[in-house]
Protein backbone atom coordinates (compact mmCIF):
# COMPACT_ATOMS: atom_id res chain seq x y z
CA UNK A 1 0.00 0.00 0.00
CA UNK A 2 0.87 3.25 -0.52
CA UNK A 3 -0.53 6.50 0.57
CA UNK A 4 0.59 10.59 0.09
CA UNK A 5 -0.52 13.03 2.24
CA UNK A 6 -0.45 16.92 0.96
CA UNK A 7 -1.83 19.87 2.24
CA UNK A 8 -0.88 23.53 2.76
CA UNK A 9 2.69 24.45 5.09
CA UNK A 10 2.43 23.69 8.62
CA UNK A 11 -0.65 21.75 8.21
CA UNK A 12 -0.56 18.66 10.19
CA UNK A 13 0.83 16.50 7.58
CA UNK A 14 3.66 15.01 8.98
CA UNK A 15 1.82 14.00 12.68
CA UNK A 16 -1.39 12.64 10.33
CA UNK A 17 1.57 10.64 8.41
CA UNK A 18 3.27 9.49 11.39
CA UNK A 19 -0.15 8.05 13.00
CA UNK A 20 -1.23 6.51 9.34
CA UNK A 21 2.23 4.80 9.30
CA UNK A 22 1.96 3.69 12.99
CA UNK A 23 -1.58 2.29 12.38
CA UNK A 24 0.28 0.58 9.49
CA UNK A 25 2.67 -0.97 11.03
CA UNK A 26 3.73 -4.73 10.57
CA UNK A 27 4.68 -6.48 13.18
CA UNK A 28 7.07 -8.57 12.07
CA UNK A 29 9.32 -5.44 9.95
CA UNK A 30 10.63 -2.41 11.16
CA UNK A 31 9.42 1.19 11.38
CA UNK A 32 11.12 3.74 9.53
CA UNK A 33 11.02 7.36 9.15
CA UNK A 34 12.88 8.90 6.26
CA UNK A 35 13.97 12.47 6.81
CA UNK A 36 14.59 14.08 3.99
CA UNK A 37 14.47 18.04 4.88
CA UNK A 38 17.86 20.08 4.83
CA UNK A 39 18.23 23.09 7.14
CA UNK A 40 19.39 26.27 5.97
CA UNK A 41 18.54 28.44 8.98
CA UNK A 42 17.60 28.65 12.41
CA UNK A 43 13.89 28.13 11.95
CA UNK A 44 14.27 24.78 9.92
CA UNK A 45 16.27 23.57 12.39
CA UNK A 46 13.59 24.61 15.16
CA UNK A 47 10.84 23.07 12.76
CA UNK A 48 13.44 19.61 12.85
CA UNK A 49 13.56 19.63 16.83
CA UNK A 50 9.63 19.46 16.87
CA UNK A 51 9.43 16.82 14.31
CA UNK A 52 11.78 14.97 16.47
CA UNK A 53 10.02 15.73 19.42
CA UNK A 54 6.75 14.77 17.79
CA UNK A 55 8.14 11.27 16.71
CA UNK A 56 8.86 10.08 20.70
CA UNK A 57 6.85 7.16 21.52
CA UNK A 58 6.16 6.10 18.03
CA UNK A 59 9.57 3.31 17.66
CA UNK A 60 10.76 4.84 14.28
CA UNK A 61 14.16 3.96 13.10
CA UNK A 62 15.18 7.42 12.15
CA UNK A 63 17.06 7.74 8.94
CA UNK A 64 18.29 10.97 7.33
CA UNK A 65 18.60 11.05 3.68
CA UNK A 66 18.05 14.43 2.13
CA UNK A 67 18.44 13.47 -1.91
CA UNK A 68 20.14 9.89 -2.42
CA UNK A 69 16.95 7.62 -2.15
CA UNK A 70 18.88 4.39 -3.07
CA UNK A 71 20.19 4.28 -0.13
CA UNK A 72 17.72 4.01 1.86
CA UNK A 73 15.78 1.56 -0.35
CA UNK A 74 19.46 -0.95 0.30
CA UNK A 75 18.26 -0.80 4.14
CA UNK A 76 14.28 -1.67 3.53
CA UNK A 77 12.89 -5.03 3.74
CA UNK A 78 9.57 -6.65 2.74
CA UNK A 79 7.42 -6.34 5.92
CA UNK A 80 8.92 -2.85 6.72
CA UNK A 81 6.96 0.29 6.74
CA UNK A 82 7.93 3.25 5.99
CA UNK A 83 7.71 6.98 6.16
CA UNK A 84 8.78 9.64 3.90
CA UNK A 85 8.50 13.03 4.97
CA UNK A 86 9.02 14.66 2.36
CA UNK A 87 8.64 14.53 -1.03
CA UNK A 88 9.00 17.58 -1.53
CA UNK A 89 12.32 18.18 0.63
CA UNK A 90 13.91 15.16 -1.84
CA UNK A 91 12.50 17.41 -5.10
CA UNK A 92 13.97 20.82 -3.36
CA UNK A 93 17.20 19.53 -2.74
CA UNK A 94 17.88 18.09 -5.82
CA UNK A 95 16.61 20.67 -8.20
CA UNK A 96 17.81 24.09 -5.84
CA UNK A 97 22.07 23.30 -6.54
CA UNK A 98 22.66 25.61 -9.14
CA UNK A 99 25.28 28.34 -7.82
CA UNK A 100 23.84 32.19 -8.19
CA UNK A 101 24.76 33.96 -11.17
CA UNK A 102 25.93 31.05 -12.72
CA UNK A 103 25.19 30.14 -15.72
CA UNK A 104 26.81 26.45 -16.12
CA UNK A 105 26.57 23.71 -14.05
CA UNK A 106 29.01 22.83 -11.30
CA UNK A 107 31.35 19.04 -11.72
CA UNK A 108 29.00 18.14 -8.80
CA UNK A 109 25.77 19.32 -10.16
CA UNK A 110 26.31 17.26 -13.60
CA UNK A 111 27.40 14.07 -11.61
CA UNK A 112 23.71 14.27 -9.65
CA UNK A 113 21.85 14.94 -12.78
CA UNK A 114 23.22 12.28 -15.02
CA UNK A 115 22.67 9.96 -12.19
CA UNK A 116 19.10 11.05 -11.98
CA UNK A 117 18.77 10.43 -15.87
CA UNK A 118 20.64 7.07 -15.29
CA UNK A 119 17.70 5.92 -12.76
CA UNK A 120 14.84 6.91 -15.02
CA UNK A 121 14.34 10.48 -15.67
CA UNK A 122 14.10 11.48 -18.77
CA UNK A 123 13.73 15.61 -18.12
CA UNK A 124 15.67 17.27 -15.36
CA UNK A 125 15.37 20.94 -14.07
CA UNK A 126 17.34 22.97 -11.69
CA UNK A 127 16.82 25.97 -10.38
CA UNK A 128 18.42 28.42 -7.87
CA UNK A 129 20.86 29.79 -9.96
CA UNK A 130 18.84 33.32 -10.15
CA UNK A 131 19.89 33.19 -14.05
CA UNK A 132 19.47 31.47 -17.87
CA UNK A 133 22.25 28.46 -17.26
CA UNK A 134 22.68 26.03 -20.59
CA UNK A 135 20.96 22.50 -21.17
CA UNK A 136 22.53 19.39 -21.93
CA UNK A 137 21.34 16.22 -23.61
CA UNK A 138 22.48 13.23 -21.67
CA UNK A 139 21.46 9.58 -23.20
CA UNK A 140 17.75 9.81 -24.07
CA UNK A 141 17.12 13.04 -21.52
CA UNK A 142 17.06 16.68 -20.93
CA UNK A 143 18.78 18.62 -18.38
CA UNK A 144 18.37 21.81 -18.02
CA UNK A 145 21.22 23.91 -15.45
CA UNK A 146 19.34 26.70 -14.66
CA UNK A 147 15.58 27.76 -15.95
CA UNK A 148 16.36 31.83 -14.81
CA UNK A 149 13.78 34.10 -13.26
CA UNK A 150 10.27 35.05 -13.37
CA UNK A 151 9.05 37.63 -11.36
CA UNK A 152 12.03 39.35 -9.26
CA UNK A 153 11.70 43.04 -8.63
CA UNK A 154 14.81 42.95 -6.42
CA UNK A 155 17.18 44.13 -9.06
CA UNK A 156 17.26 45.16 -12.78
CA UNK A 157 19.76 43.25 -14.61
CA UNK A 158 20.57 40.43 -16.97
CA UNK A 159 20.64 38.04 -14.25
CA UNK A 160 17.30 38.92 -12.81
CA UNK A 161 14.96 40.27 -15.88
CA UNK A 162 15.26 37.23 -18.04
CA UNK A 163 14.11 33.66 -17.55
CA UNK A 164 13.01 30.97 -19.78
CA UNK A 165 9.40 29.23 -19.73
CA UNK A 166 9.95 25.27 -20.18
CA UNK A 167 7.11 23.65 -22.56
CA UNK A 168 7.08 19.81 -22.54
CA UNK A 169 4.93 17.83 -24.34
CA UNK A 170 4.72 13.77 -24.20
CA UNK A 171 3.91 11.36 -26.97
CA UNK A 172 4.11 7.31 -26.53
CA UNK A 173 7.69 7.56 -27.89
CA UNK A 174 9.60 10.82 -26.75
CA UNK A 175 9.11 13.96 -24.55
CA UNK A 176 9.43 16.82 -26.24
CA UNK A 177 11.11 20.07 -24.96
CA UNK A 178 11.10 23.79 -25.84
CA UNK A 179 11.90 26.52 -24.31
CA UNK A 180 10.63 29.92 -24.54
CA UNK A 181 12.06 33.03 -23.52
CA UNK A 182 10.49 36.04 -21.35
CA UNK A 183 11.62 39.51 -19.69
CA UNK A 184 10.68 41.20 -16.70
CA UNK A 185 9.50 44.57 -17.79
CA UNK A 186 8.52 47.54 -15.35
CA UNK A 187 7.26 44.52 -13.19
CA UNK A 188 5.30 43.05 -15.79
CA UNK A 189 6.53 39.21 -17.36
CA UNK A 190 6.27 39.04 -21.32
CA UNK A 191 7.47 37.14 -23.85
CA UNK A 192 10.94 38.11 -25.23
CA UNK A 193 10.23 39.17 -28.91
CA UNK A 194 12.75 39.95 -31.74
CA UNK A 195 16.42 40.40 -31.44
CA UNK A 196 15.75 40.12 -27.46
CA UNK A 197 14.79 36.45 -27.70
CA UNK A 198 17.25 35.69 -30.49
CA UNK A 199 19.69 36.97 -28.21
CA UNK A 200 18.88 35.00 -24.76
CA UNK A 201 18.20 31.49 -27.13
CA UNK A 202 21.58 31.99 -29.11
CA UNK A 203 23.39 33.08 -25.96
CA UNK A 204 21.82 29.82 -24.30
CA UNK A 205 22.53 27.42 -27.01
CA UNK A 206 26.33 28.91 -27.10
CA UNK A 207 26.89 27.83 -23.27
CA UNK A 208 25.00 24.70 -24.07
CA UNK A 209 27.77 23.81 -26.59
CA UNK A 210 30.46 24.74 -24.07
CA UNK A 211 29.78 22.29 -21.59
CA UNK A 212 29.82 19.08 -24.10
CA UNK A 213 33.68 19.35 -22.71
CA UNK A 214 33.67 18.17 -19.36
CA UNK A 215 37.00 19.50 -19.01
CA UNK A 216 35.22 23.30 -19.71
CA UNK A 217 32.93 22.72 -17.02
CA UNK A 218 35.56 21.63 -14.48
CA UNK A 219 37.57 24.20 -14.94
CA UNK A 220 34.76 27.14 -15.45
CA UNK A 221 33.89 26.14 -12.07
CA UNK A 222 37.76 26.98 -10.64
CA UNK A 223 37.85 30.31 -11.95
CA UNK A 224 33.71 31.27 -10.80
CA UNK A 225 34.87 29.71 -7.33
CA UNK A 226 38.28 32.01 -7.52
CA UNK A 227 36.11 35.15 -8.32
CA UNK A 228 33.96 34.51 -4.80
CA UNK A 229 36.91 34.45 -3.02
CA UNK A 230 36.46 37.35 -1.03
CA UNK A 231 32.78 37.79 -0.94
CA UNK A 232 32.88 33.98 1.04
CA UNK A 233 36.44 34.62 3.16
CA UNK A 234 34.73 38.17 4.10
CA UNK A 235 31.52 36.37 5.56
CA UNK A 236 34.04 34.10 7.60
CA UNK A 237 36.05 37.54 9.14
CA UNK A 238 32.45 38.87 10.73
CA UNK A 239 31.79 40.54 7.28
CA UNK A 240 34.75 42.68 7.33
CA UNK A 241 37.73 42.78 5.15
CA UNK A 242 39.93 43.71 8.11
CA UNK A 243 38.10 41.45 10.87
CA UNK A 244 41.22 39.07 11.47
CA UNK A 245 43.59 41.76 12.51
CA UNK A 246 40.91 43.65 14.59
CA UNK A 247 39.33 40.71 16.10
CA UNK A 248 42.50 39.61 17.23
CA UNK A 249 43.15 42.86 18.67
CA UNK A 250 39.50 43.29 20.16
CA UNK A 251 39.99 40.11 22.38
CA UNK A 252 42.79 41.08 24.30
CA UNK A 253 40.60 44.11 25.40
CA UNK A 254 37.02 42.77 25.57
CA UNK A 255 35.35 39.74 26.50
CA UNK A 256 35.58 37.29 24.16
CA UNK A 257 31.54 37.02 23.99
CA UNK A 258 31.47 41.02 23.70
CA UNK A 259 33.88 41.08 21.04
CA UNK A 260 31.96 38.21 19.14
CA UNK A 261 28.83 40.05 19.28
CA UNK A 262 30.23 42.95 17.48
CA UNK A 263 31.44 40.48 14.61
CA UNK A 264 29.61 37.73 14.55
CA UNK A 265 26.46 39.18 14.40
CA UNK A 266 23.12 37.01 13.76
CA UNK A 267 22.57 37.70 10.37
CA UNK A 268 26.21 37.37 9.78
CA UNK A 269 26.09 33.83 11.69
CA UNK A 270 23.14 32.48 9.45
CA UNK A 271 25.58 33.53 6.33
CA UNK A 272 28.18 30.98 7.63
CA UNK A 273 25.48 28.42 8.68
CA UNK A 274 24.30 28.53 5.25
CA UNK A 275 27.69 28.68 3.49
CA UNK A 276 28.57 25.86 5.24
CA UNK A 277 25.47 23.26 4.87
CA UNK A 278 24.35 24.15 1.66
CA UNK A 279 25.91 21.91 -0.72
CA UNK A 280 25.72 24.90 -3.75
CA UNK A 281 28.40 27.10 -1.35
CA UNK A 282 29.97 24.46 0.62
CA UNK A 283 30.99 23.17 -3.04
CA UNK A 284 32.04 26.61 -4.15
CA UNK A 285 34.33 26.85 -1.10
CA UNK A 286 35.92 23.75 -1.49
CA UNK A 287 36.97 24.54 -4.86
CA UNK A 288 38.56 27.62 -3.01
CA UNK A 289 40.00 25.87 -0.21
CA UNK A 290 41.44 23.43 -2.92
CA UNK A 291 42.94 26.24 -5.06
CA UNK A 292 45.08 27.61 -2.29
CA UNK A 293 46.64 24.11 -1.42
Amino acid sequence: MIALVIGGAKSGKSMFAQNLAKSLENKSGKLYYIATMKPYDLEDLKRIENHLNERVGYGFNTIEEHTNMSKVVKLIEKNDTVLIDSITSIVTNSMFKGKEFYRYPSPELVKTCTRMVDKGANLVICQHSHCIGCEMDYKSAKIIYGQGNFLFNRKHDEFWDSGLIVKVSFNDKDTVVETVPIINKLGKIQLAKGNVAKKILSDYQKRSSQIENSKFIYKNFVEFAKSKKCEYYKAFLGGNTLGAYVYRALNRILPSRKNEDIFFKAEVKKEIYNYILCEAHREVLLAILNDEE
